[in-house]
């Protein structure tokens, strides 16, 4: 549902599709943070401009990098309902995605063996 590179969860704001697609399907979401991926140039960059140049500088970025996906539990929506419209029930939805998302972050941050990127041990 956000779809774009973000340094800190913080700063995301959901869109209500997906949470509004499960609420109505009953199918649930999983969120899946993406670590250590390097973005690609700045869209008014000279290459960023064309999409072609911005893929390949994104690729000739990522291409030697230890990129980590990590998969989170899957959100089922409370009650779903395929006539639901219910503005709280997409919020708590988006709510519960946020917080897994969180959870895969601190996971990701404390790296192998339960180190920090930075080397530190974690707790």
């Amino acid at each position: 549902p956000e779809g774009e590179l973000r340094k800190r969860l913080s700063t995301i704001e959901l869109a209500d599709g997906a949470a509004y697609l499960s609420l109505r399907s009953g199918i649930p979401l999983t969120p899946v943070y993406i670590h250590n991926i390097a973005p690609g140039p700045h869209p008014d960059s000279l290459l960023g401009r064309s999409d072609s140049w911005e893929a390949l500088a994104s690729i000739v970025a990522n291409v030697f990098r230890k990129i980590e996906l990590h998969v989170g539990d899957p959100i089922f929506p409370d009650h779903p309902d395929p006539s639901a419209r219910d503005r709280r029930a997409i919020e708590l939805i988006n709510k519960k995605i946020l917080s897994e998302l969180d959870r895969l972050s601190e996971i990701a941050r404390q790296g192998s063996f339960g180190r920090t990127n930075d080397g530190d041990r974690g707790s």
